[in-house]
């Protein structure tokens, strides 16, 4: 047996290394929460329990969508206090998924746990699906900004905002 600790890691420094390669960092984060959904469906649709080490293993991948998200956020967000907001939010809403998640869990759905095992499959293509909307969303400010180029030069001292600065270009 694979430790879950090595998979969770492989999975991580993978997606690392696609979105490096590709520069395409939020489809790979959506991909892994997609491929994260899968396993956790699988764990709830195969009825061999040794078998569903699959799904849990591939469950795993959602994992670095997480570490893909941090990275977009420190590459995307721009301006001090809005940076340091969306880094906050993110860590309370995590906390709080992370909270909550347990209770879907609940005693009523064992020994499978199959309906709490299909909210976390909804959840995660939820994710997936929000992610390519953002990433939507700032293929067309990119393509916008491009278009027009801005004839004002900005500052970091100037402390602007990504969405102030006419200059900012997001990193997808």
């Amino acid at each position: 047996m694979v430790p879950i600790g090595a998979v969770d890691i492989t999975f991580i420094l993978l997606s690392v290394y696609v979105s490096n390669q590709t520069n395409q960092t939020l489809y790979v984060a959506s991909a892994m929460m997609s491929l994260g959904a899968v396993g956790t469906l699988l764990m709830a649709l195969i009825p061999v329990p040794k078998y569903k080490l699959i799904g849990q293993y591939l469950g795993l991948a959602s994992v670095s969508s997480y570490v893909l998200m941090l990275a977009s956020i420190a590459n995307n967000v721009s301006g001090y206090t809005k940076k340091i907001f969306y880094n906050g939010m993110m860590m309370i809403f995590y906390t709080v998924g992370n909270f909550l998640g347990p209770f879907v869990m609940a005693p009523r759905f064992a020994p499978h746990y199959v309906q709490g095992l299909v909210i976390y499959f909804c959840a995660m293509e939820i994710a997936a699906l929000l992610l390519l909307f953002a990433r939507w969303k700032m293929a067309i400010v990119n393509k916008e900004r491009l278009a027009q180029p801005s004839d004002v030069a900005t500052n970091v001292e100037d402390d602007l905002t990504d969405v102030q600065d006419p200059n900012f270009i997001y990193r997808l």
